[in-house]
């Protein structure tokens, strides 16, 4: 029996892999919660809600029980395992909360509907298979939550992956995770570019081993292609001075991805008020201080005190001092001693002691 907030389940458990009989994830609590708060802070009511891949159907039970009346005009729940339906089914008893179940097809579900305001897809690897149909079922303003779990190919343990999946490169630097971010919403949004449709992302983030971003959609042709000069950027790292933007001798370029915000400051902000748990509500936090400052990627502090043979200070320290001379500083959401600012690399190594 598993507990997740509002849910008790009965399942059969064992390592998490995708050959699991009715697939649960335990570390993905946070993720189901935090897609709930999303749902909370959002103006609209009366959604039709889709959940493609439901499995054991927990984040579609967690909806129906902790959103509230007026924010579900319903909710339906697709899986092609008839394990999982059964287990979904009563559960929907159980708990006498309405639910649509459907066991079909996730592609052949969506593509039959009539459409849907939210739409989320959360596979175990990679959410390729069910871009197109989700986009194309997405009502105006609808939001598409997407999970990627193929960290390795987006992150650039797999870069031949990274080519075939999603159209870029990345490499294993400290970097990496928000480039890698940004890879996959570029993937998005270029799907959504080939229906005449943008979609812009509202809350994004990298946790554990996983990638989640939600984006917006605006059936917009003209707002489509003005985004498209935001999918062309290219982080360019120095690998023996560690330098940011530096294209010359010993340097990795890492795209194309996309460059522009990552979060709606204002609906995080909304967010944190329904969210009680302090982890979630220092992720956002995290997110939206590294929000902030609109460079592409980041400064290793510890890496530019190696190589220029430097006194390594506290990370809050650098912030400061670059913040004194009058530049933006922060501390990165995507590695734990990196930092994002508009300093140039000389004024960054200025900040560190002999």
């Amino acid at each position: 029996m598993i507990q997740e907030r509002s849910v008790s389940l009965e399942l059969e458990q064992g390592p998490i892999s995708k050959d699991l009989e009715v697939f649960y994830n335990p570390k993905m609590e946070g993720n189901r919660t935090l897609s709930i708060a999303l749902l909370q802070a959002i103006e609209e009511e009366q959604l039709q809600i889709a959940l493609p891949l439901a499995s054991s159907g927990i984040r579609g039970l967690r909806m129906a029980l902790e959103l509230p009346e007026n924010k579900i005009k319903s909710l339906s729940c697709n899986d092609m395992n008839p394990k999982a339906i059964a287990i979904l089914k009563e559960a929907i008893k159980k708990y006498d909360v309405a639910i649509e179940v459907h066991q079909q097809d996730a592609q052949q579900f969506l593509l039959e509907s009539k459409g849907f305001d939210y739409i989320d897809i959360d596979p175990f690897g990679s959410p390729n298979f069910l871009l197109e149909s989700a986009i194309q079922r997405l009502s105006r303003r609808g939001i598409l939550a997407v999970t990627a779990t193929d960290t390795g190919a987006l992150a650039g343990s797999f870069q031949n992956a990274g080519k075939m999946k999603y159209w870029a490169i990345n490499h294993t630097n400290h970097a990496k995770h928000e480039i890698g971010l940004r890879i996959l919403a570029r993937k998005v949004m270029l799907m959504g570019m080939h229906q005449g449709k943008a979609l812009t992302p509202v809350f994004s983030y990298h946790h554990q081993h996983y990638y989640r971003i939600f984006f917006r959609l605006e059936k917009s042709k003209q707002k489509a292609a003005k985004l498209f000069e935001q999918l062309q950027g290219y982080f360019h790292h120095n690998t023996v001075s560690g330098k940011v933007g530096d294209t010359g001798e010993n340097c990795t370029s890492a795209g194309p991805c996309y460059t522009g915000s990552l979060q709606d400051h204002h609906l995080l902000e909304k967010m944190k008020g329904h969210l009680k748990t302090e982890e979630l509500c220092q992720l956002i936090a995290r997110v939206q201080e590294d929000n902030t400052i609109q460079t592409l990627g980041c400064y290793d502090t510890h890496q530019l005190a190696k190589y220029a043979k430097k006194q390594l200070p506290k990370l809050q320290e650098v912030t400061t001092k670059l913040r004194e001379k009058g530049y933006l500083a922060a501390r990165s959401a995507f590695h734990e001693t990196s930092i994002k600012t508009t300093a140039p690399y000389e004024e960054i190594i200025a900040c560190f002691t002999d």
